[in-house]
């Protein structure tokens, strides 16, 4: 769900349309992009995964010892997207430069205390900050 432009009021009637999608919508969307809440797990599949909010945890496809994540879908222009890997028995790789990740260097995340901070700029997930231990 992306922000909607605010509408400038006049003396019109207010509708329960224009509460949904100037105020609900509009807060729904900065409640998946700013508050960060409790992150949800995102498994990757063939090397992506969805962003759905701002904070995640990301599992290897099957559970398996070791996945690349190259590619990011979702997010609009300037979204925020913080996540860690899911467990501490499994190693998710960033794949700088392969889909849409661009990160300087592929990242290995194998502990739950290890972090990537990314920005969307509209076409690739920008690296701002890594906390890898």
């Amino acid at each position: 769900m992306s922000f909607t432009t605010p509408k400038t009021w006049t003396a019109e009637v207010l509708t329960s349309s224009d509460m949904n999608t100037y105020i609900r919508d509009n807060q729904n969307a900065l409640k998946a992009n700013i508050a960060l809440g409790a992150a949800s797990e995102l498994t990757i599949s063939g090397g992506v995964v969805t962003k759905t909010q701002s904070y995640h945890t990301i599992d290897t496809e099957s559970d398996g010892a070791t996945d690349d994540l190259d590619t990011i879908n979702g997010g609009a222009a300037g979204d925020i997207l913080i996540f860690s890997p899911a467990h501490t028995d499994r190693t998710v790789v960033v794949i700088d430069g392969t889909g849409n990740i661009d990160c300087d260097a592929d990242i290995t995340l194998d502990a739950t205390s290890e972090y990537v901070v990314l920005i969307y700029d509209g076409s690739n997930w920008q690296l701002l900050a890594k906390r890898v231990v």
